[in-house]
């Protein structure tokens, strides 16, 4: 019985000073560049999991100069209403309404 490969090739260029400094990782770390390769990909993921991670923990708001082109952008008229509807149970559901 004739088994398929359990791995793909990849084939990109890099140029000079990449490929020599791979052969140097994987000559000095004793792997092969297939295995350097795979243990880049390895630590990018974790890389970017520590990122998405870290903006979930700690999102980054905007600097109050940027928000001041909103400055005055809702009318006194509007603002009152909004105030009103707030003080008087706005977005209290009537659950017996439905």
């Amino acid at each position: 019985m004739v088994t398929g490969r359990t791995t793909k090739v990849i084939g990109f260029s890099v140029p000079p000073e990449i490929y020599e400094e791979v052969i140097s990782y994987a000559k000095r770390e004793k792997m092969t560049k297939s295995e350097l390769f795979r243990e880049m990909v390895a630590v990018y993921r974790l890389k970017k999991e520590e990122e998405k991670r870290n903006n979930l923990l700690n999102p980054q708001g905007v600097p109050g100069k940027e928000l001041l082109k909103f400055s005055r952008a809702i009318d006194d008229k509007s603002l009152e209403q909004i105030k009103e509807a707030i003080e008087n149970g706005c977005g209290q559901v009537d659950v017996n309404e439905w």
